[in-house]
């Protein structure tokens, strides 16, 4: 329902995936529209969805399955997201 919300609010355009790469090499570029703000440099509550659903710990819940271990995992170290910090979510948004 929140990306329905978030549709209508922008135009029908779905957010951005939080994972973009620009003509410019493979650097990572942040955007604005990222669905989810999870970068170690950006704060979660601000994200686009976190209208929609909630800031906080309500946002962390939602976004994270109970099942799921995510304070274990490893830093991302991709090109595309090197020294951003681990995926401390469950779910992804495919473009």
């Amino acid at each position: 329902m929140a990306i329905v919300l978030y549709c209508n609010d922008n135009q029908q355009f779905l957010p951005a995936t939080a994972c973009y790469v620009r003509a410019i090499g493979t650097q990572y570029q942040e955007m604005n529209e990222d669905w989810i703000w999870w970068q170690q440099d950006r704060v979660a509550d601000q994200s686009p969805i976190a209208l929609y659903l909630g800031t906080g710990d309500k946002l962390q819940r939602i976004l994270r399955c109970p099942t799921d271990n995510v304070m274990d995992r490893q830093d991302l170290n991709s090109d595309i997201a090197l020294k951003q910090g681990k995926y401390r979510y469950s779910y992804t948004l495919n473009f």
